[in-house]
């Protein structure tokens, strides 16, 4: 028997089978299992909350715990177990198991372009259950329907209060807290750029950000009485649909905050005091509606002895994800403050059409040893999609899996974080499913940010040849070859999930665009030939439909543009 994340202790009674008819095991509306062959005890003494016993014998199933939380815990061991029953029926056993992290959460990007169906969402609320994550948040710019700012959010088919209200109810059926998340300070761009909203803006734009990109529109809020009217406003349309009590504000990134028209009032009194002055406003705001704030750390961590003007009872959320991300250091800082704080990481499929496999493997280990050193809530992967979300979606899994292995109890092993995604998200018998994305995780040299796929597939014929000049060239062999083998062993894959087909097509397209752009960057840098010409139209085509079997309309345009358009002459 196998089980994912490894339960504490498990005693496998040899030739000992309990048969199951439909009917057997079901769920309450509460997400509580139940049934002719279930017996729940929730006044058990456990460690925690979701620490559970689970005994499957002859005479039916036991599940011992203190309350709902560990039930539903137990219920998605179970699943596994019944998934790998025979004919003869479950495997008898007993199981004894607890988390490590109390927060164990994921956070999806939803406001670069990609705003997943409501099936898509469902779908991925199960999967996490099943990995007994506990926390959810869909990171939030201008991606919902907030009333009267239908200019900001009209062509991105946005969540709505209705389905957040729907989503939040699948989710606490699941164990799932979703935790609302809305920006409320930097990353303000998609509404900036309307003249109808820049009177909110710190600064004019274009503006050069602190990775040397050119920035057309502003991008952070002027932290003034106006601009929380403006926020406080939209957390009335937005915070409502949730049952939380815990709110994700946002706050990174602020760029231009301190350099525009909060400049002198910055000189004054200092930059990191307006700036915890306007976060204690949003905090007021947040707990108008019962929610407690977290915000993202960088700023607290620029001057860590300001962080004693923020509100006690915030959230710190430390976020690193590559391999110099000095995630241990910042950790034992906010340890030290006494600050609630949870560690962030990536599945560092950003920037790229696959994943940096072996970056999102380190970056995990990382986040969650630091976690546990220092005494964090808990942990956070995000999947994040800058620049247009081009990566293929299920390429996030082994990241996924390698994290709710961590997050639950000890550091993952790369065989079983596969072994997982074969038999429990592909459902993959043969295993090349898992096989096909780690050829793909593992073809391209990048790091950190851009693969080097990504930057030679976006950049013009002057900038390929910058990147000769720099090495990129002594890698192409082996990307391309990679991604041959990624398509070798998709051949040989037979995955059986409800996705598998979408799978499937995200994996060959991901191996297709890695092969095209060594191509072009190998003997035509222009894209002059016909045959590249034509493989860029098919290309997109495919893209497009991937696009749709998993997220809505809005959006697609705008991503589908920026890697398609205007590519046949550089």
């Amino acid at each position: 028997m196998f089980f994912f994340p490894k339960p504490k202790s498990v005693e496998i009674r040899e030739g000992e089978f309990l048969p199951l008819k439909q009917g057997d095991v079901i769920l309450s509306p509460a997400g509580i299992p139940q049934g002719a062959k279930v017996k729940l005890d929730l006044t058990y003494p456990v460690p925690c909350k979701e620490a559970y016993e689970l005994d499957v014998s002859k005479d039916g199933i036991t599940i011992r715990t203190s309350g709902e939380e560990g039930a539903r815990m137990a219920f998605q061991t179970l699943r596994q177990a019944i998934a790998q029953g025979s004919k003869e029926g479950v495997q008898c056993l007993k199981i004894v198991d607890e988390p490590t992290l109390k927060i164990r959460g994921f956070m999806l990007d939803i406001s670069r372009c990609k705003v997943p169906t409501m099936q898509t969402l469902a779908y991925l609320v199960d999967l996490l259950s099943l990995f007994k994550f506990n926390r959810l948040e869909l990171y939030t710019e201008h991606t919902f329907a907030f009333q009267n700012h239908e200019l900001v959010w009209g062509d991105s088919t946005p969540m709505t209060p209705q389905q957040y209200k729907i989503l939040d109810a699948l989710c606490a059926r699941a164990n799932i807290e979703l935790v609302p998340n809305l920006n409320s300070l930097g990353h303000m761009d998609r509404w900036l750029r309307y003249p109808e909203y820049q009177h909110l803006a710190e600064c004019e734009a274009p503006f050069i950000d602190p990775m040397g990109n050119e920035r057309p529109y502003p991008t952070t809020l002027y932290p003034s009485k106006e601009s929380l009217d403006f926020i406080g406003s939209l957390y009335d349309d937005f915070l409502p649909n949730f049952t939380s009590k815990n709110f994700n504000a946002g706050c990174d990134e602020p760029w231009e905050f301190g350099t525009g028209r909060s400049k002198e009032e910055c000189d004054k009194i200092g930059k990191y005091k307006v700036y915890a002055n306007y976060v204690k406003e949003l905090s007021k705001l947040a707990k108008n509606h019962g929610k407690r704030i977290h915000i993202w750390a960088d700023v607290i961590l620029e001057e860590p002895e300001f962080a004693k003007e923020l509100p006690e009872d915030l959230v710190a959320l430390l976020w690193g994800y590559y391999p110099d991300s000095p995630i241990d250091e910042e950790a034992k800082i906010l340890h030290d403050q006494k600050r609630d704080f949870i560690v962030v990481g990536g599945t560092n499929t950003w920037n790229s059409f696959a994943i940096r496999l072996d970056t999102a493997y380190q970056n995990v280990k990382d986040v969650c040893s630091s976690a546990k050193k220092w005494g964090a809530m808990g942990a956070m992967l995000t999947n994040w999609g800058d620049n247009g979300n081009h990566q293929a979606w299920c390429a996030m899994w082994l990241a996924v899996l390698a994290f709710a292995q961590s997050a639950w109890g000890d550091d993952f092993e790369e065989a079983d974080v596969c072994k997982a995604a074969d038999m429990f998200v592909f459902q993959d018998p043969t295993g090349n499913m898992s096989k096909a994305l780690t050829e793909l995780g593992r073809c391209d040299p990048a790091k950190k940010l851009h693969s080097l796929h990504n930057k030679l597939f976006f950049a013009d014929s002057k900038k390929i040849a910058e990147l000769k000049e720099q090495g990129a060239e002594e890698h192409f062999k082996s990307m391309f070859e990679g991604a041959n083998k990624a398509i070798e062993f998709l051949s040989k894959a037979e995955p059986h999930s409800p996705d598998a087909e979408v799978c499937k097509g995200e994996i060959a397209l991901a191996a297709d665009l890695i092969k095209w752009t060594v191509a072009r960057a190998s003997d035509d840098e222009k894209i002059q030939s016909l045959n590249l010409r034509k493989t860029l139209k098919v290309m997109r085509s495919q893209y497009e439909q991937i696009w749709l079997a998993r997220a809505r309309i809005g959006g697609l345009f705008e991503s589908s543009m920026r890697a398609f358009a205007n590519r046949t002459e550089e």
